[in-house]
C-alpha cells in the first residue's frame, strides 16, 4: 500500500528501495512512455476530456449523452487508487480489468476465503519478466577502450624478446604477411615496428620487418567485431555479434581495471557482503598475481556469458611488453548469435552457483 511506504523510500511501479538504500542506490530504469502508469494516466485524461466536452455541449444548449446529476454522481469524491489526487470515473468508463484490480485491492480480505479466481489474481500480479525483458537496461558501468592501471602500482613490463619475426613481405595476391605460421603469433606476441625503421634503441620491442599492415597486429589496431548487448534467456544480459565472426578472428579485448591479488580479494569480499544475491562475476586473470576487473570500468566484452560449449576462447597476448587478453572466435559465429567462452570458474562456494549455459556437455 502506498500509504505504508516511508516518505524516505523511493519507488515506482517496478520496484521499491527501502529508506536505508534509497540515497545510495537507484531504481531500475522505467520506460515511462510504455509503463502501466502512463496508460492509466492517458485513460484518465481521456475520461476528463470527454466529461468536459459533454459539459460544454450542455452549456451551449446541446443535447448531452448524460445528465448533470449522473456526471456529479460519477465524479463525486471518487479517488483513483492508482493515481492519488486525480479523479477516477466509475461505471462504463472503467475497464473490466481495472474493476478486477479495484476489487482485489479493496476487498483484500476475500483472498483468505478464496473468493477471487486464480485467473483474476494471476492477471494482477506483475511477472518478474516485465522488469527484466521490457523495462531494464544494461547495468551501469564506465565504458573504457583500454586497460586502466594504477600508476603507482602496476605489473612490471615484460622485457623485449631477442627473437625477430622471420616472415617476408608478400604481394596482396599471395595473402597477408604474419599469418598463423608467424613465430611471433605462435608465441603469443604481437608484431611491433616498421620495415622502414630498422631495430634501434628508440623501440626495443621492434620485432617485425613487415610493416604496420602485417596480419599480427589486431589488438594494436583495435580490429574488433561489431557487437551489442542483448537479454539472453535465463542468463541476464549477454552479447551478440552484429555481422558474424569467422573462426580464428578477433572478437573483442577484455579490458578493465588492473588490480593485484590483495585488491581482488578485498573487492570480492566487499561485493559479496553488500550484494549477497548478485552472482555476476567480472574478474579475469591477466597474468600471475594480476587481474582485470571489469565490474565498474570495462568494455562490451564484460557482457559475454559463460558456456561449457563456447564459441570463443581467451588468448593472452604480449603487446610491447604489456599483457592483454584477446577473445577469439573458436568457430564460425553467425550474425545475431550470442558470444560465450569458458570462464574456467573455480570456487569453494559451489552451492551458490548454478550453470545455466544449457550446453549438452554442461
Amino acid at each position: 500500500h502506498i500509504s505504508c511506504i516511508p516518505p524516505s523510500a523511493k519507488f515506482h511501479e517496478l520496484a521499491l528501495l527501502c529508506h536505508e538504500h534509497s540515497s545510495s542506490s537507484k531504481l531500475p530504469y522505467l520506460d515511462v512512455e510504455s509503463s502501466l502508469q502512463k496508460g492509466v494516466e492517458d485513460r484518465a485524461d481521456r475520461m476528463i476530456a470527454a466529461a468536459s466536452s459533454l459539459a460544454k455541449k450542455r452549456k451551449n444548449g446541446e443535447d448531452g449523452s448524460f445528465s448533470s446529476s449522473f456526471l456529479k454522481k460519477q465524479f463525486k469524491n471518487d479517488a483513483n487508487p492508482f493515481l492519488p489526487g486525480k479523479t477516477f470515473v466509475n461505471g462504463d468508463w472503467m475497464t473490466p480489468y481495472d474493476r478486477q484490480i479495484m476489487d482485489l485491492l479493496i476487498k483484500s480480505d476475500e483472498l483468505q476465503h478464496s473468493k477471487i479466481s486464480k485467473k483474476v489474481l494471476s492477471s494482477f500480479c506483475l511477472p518478474d519478466d516485465i522488469q527484466k525483458e521490457v523495462y531494464s537496461k544494461p547495468p551501469v558501468y564506465a565504458h573504457i577502450h583500454s586497460n586502466r592501471y594504477d600508476p603507482n602500482h602496476r605489473p612490471k613490463r615484460h622485457p623485449p624478446s631477442t627473437e625477430l619475426c622471420e616472415c617476408n613481405l608478400k604481394s596482396s595476391s599471395e595473402g597477408i604477411t604474419c599469418d598463423e605460421h608467424c613465430m611471433n603469433r605462435i608465441s603469443g606476441i604481437e608484431c611491433v615496428g616498421d620495415f622502414k625503421k630498422r631495430k634501434d634503441t628508440d623501440n626495443p620491442y621492434w620485432n617485425c620487418a613487415c610493416g604496420p599492415d602485417c596480419g599480427n597486429r589486431f589488438l594494436s589496431k583495435r580490429q574488433f567485431a561489431k557487437c551489442r548487448p542483448k537479454r539472453e534467456q535465463g542468463k541476464g544480459w549477454g552479447l551478440i555479434t552484429v555481422n558474424g565472426v569467422q573462426k580464428g578472428k578477433l572478437v573483442l579485448e577484455y579490458v578493465g581495471e588492473i588490480i593485484d591479488e590483495k585488491m581482488k580479494r578485498n573487492r570480492l569480499d566487499a561485493w559479496s557482503k553488500d550484494h549477497p544475491n548478485d552472482p555476476n562475476f567480472y574478474i579475469m586473470q591477466l597474468q600471475s598475481g594480476w587481474y582485470i576487473d571489469a565490474r565498474e570500468k570495462g568494455g562490451l566484452s564484460r557482457f559475454i556469458n559463460h558456456s561449457c560449449d563456447p564459441n570463443c576462447h581467451l588468448m593472452p597476448v604480449n603487446v610491447s611488453g604489456y599483457m592483454r587478453v584477446a577473445i577469439v572466435a573458436s568457430k564460425n559465429i553467425a550474425p545475431g548469435e550470442f558470444l560465450s567462452y569458458d570462464y574456467h570458474f573455480d570456487t569453494q562456494d559451489g552451492d551458490k552457483f548454478v550453470c545455466r549455459c544449457g550446453a549438452s556437455n554442461c
